[in-house]
């Protein structure tokens, strides 16, 4: 009897299950097409990406809670109910540049509903603010590309001095619908002082951050109210913007470097490796320490400019070197100078170079 029942019933569970997973699969997808303002009108979860540098990264918070992203975040949760999903490609010291690797290597979900651009203060320390903007514009296309439905809101930082970069960042916002969220204005604007906002007058602070994390939620409420205009890709304001930066590890010369654990290791004064590239832009990965020296980069046979590879921490950076450089073929060789960096303390000056970076031919 029991038998005939589990037979009779077998068709009527399999079809309940069908049902079950047709409802669910199509919330799933239903969700996908939703906006971040409807998900959070909706109480649904959003996913949302952060591409920058220290402040991208909440550095200077007294702890966690009081980063400007999970401030944000709690404020959204008590107003709206919606849950976040957080995902960071930053680096503390990182330009825009660096931002476009990592944004390119990262292992990142198929929906994103929101995504931060924190870059400026880094970049105006190794480059003019139109080889900025060619780089800035990139990294946003290639953002666009990759989410075409998400918003994009950029900040200025507010520790950003340099006019121009901030031009920048304002102009190619605007030309591809990105949200610019200048936090200069409220910074000055503020009855606290840039001491009392920051830990070192560059990094806010949790006071700081709620500035931020106020500025962001205030704009997706404006936002949300605005009518929704369907996302355009336009033409780049630069040439060649589109090509994608990639990796080229064969060398064409080297003395002193040896192989070490992946990299090319020298510990040795003028100790060299030379490459042969083309294209117009140059960057370097190494892995950075505390042991870390100095390397001077020499291009087409000149001296251009000392790099260090020094850092507090272990950590693979993608440094920029240089851009606007002839078609090629080019050489770079960076040789070691035996001294180290300012902040080692230690009696090493080790150098560890793994590629060059350049532009997809």
């Amino acid at each position: 009897m029991k038998t005939k029942m589990i037979f009779a019933l077998g068709p009527l569970i399999v079809m309940f299950l069908i049902l079950y997973l047709a409802e669910n699969l199509t919330k799933a997808e239903l969700s996908k097409s939703l906006t971040i303002y409807e998900k959070l009108s909706n109480e649904e979860t959003y996913h949302y990406l952060i591409i920058g540098d220290s402040i991208g990264r909440g550095s200077g918070a007294e702890n966690k809670s009081k980063t400007w992203f999970n401030q944000l975040e709690g404020f959204i949760k008590n107003k709206y109910g919606s849950s976040a999903k957080r995902y960071s490609v930053v680096q503390s010291g990182a330009t825009a540049f660096e931002g476009i690797y990592k944004f390119q290597e990262a292992v990142l979900p198929e929906q994103i509903d929101l995504a931060f651009i924190v870059f400026g203060e880094n970049d105006r320390k190794y480059m003019n603010s139109r080889q900025f903007a060619y780089f800035y514009e990139k990294l946003i296309r290639q953002v666009k590309k990759h989410y075409p439905s998400a918003e994009i809101f950029t900040f200025t930082e507010s520790c950003l001095n340099a006019e121009p970069f901030a031009e920048a960042i304002r102009r190619i916002s605007k030309h591809y619908g990105a949200t610019n969220i200048d936090m200069r204005v409220p910074f000055k604007q503020s009855t606290f002082s840039t001491a009392e906002l920051t830990t070192d007058f560059i990094h806010p602070n949790g006071k700081g951050y709620k500035l931020y994390a106020k500025e962001v939620f205030k704009t997706l409420e404006k936002n949300m109210f605005k009518k929704e205009i369907k996302p355009i890709f336009p033409p780049p304001l630069f040439e060649h913007v589109d090509s994608k930066l990639q990796s080229i590890r064969s060398f064409k010369e080297k003395n002193g470097f040896y192989y070490h654990q992946g990299f090319l290791f020298s510990t040795g004064k003028n100790d060299f490796i030379e490459y042969e590239f083309k294209g117009p832009f140059l960057g370097v990965t190494v892995l950075q320490n505390e042991q870390g020296g100095l390397v001077d980069v020499y291009l087409n046979d000149e001296y251009y400019t000392t790099i260090s590879t020094w850092w507090p921490l272990e950590k693979i950076r993608h440094l920029y070197i240089a851009s606007d450089l002839n078609e090629g073929p080019n050489r770079v060789k960076f040789v070691a100078t035996g001294e180290k960096s300012r902040n080692n303390v230690s009696k090493k000056t080790d150098v560890k170079i793994s590629s060059i970076i350049v532009a997809d031919q």
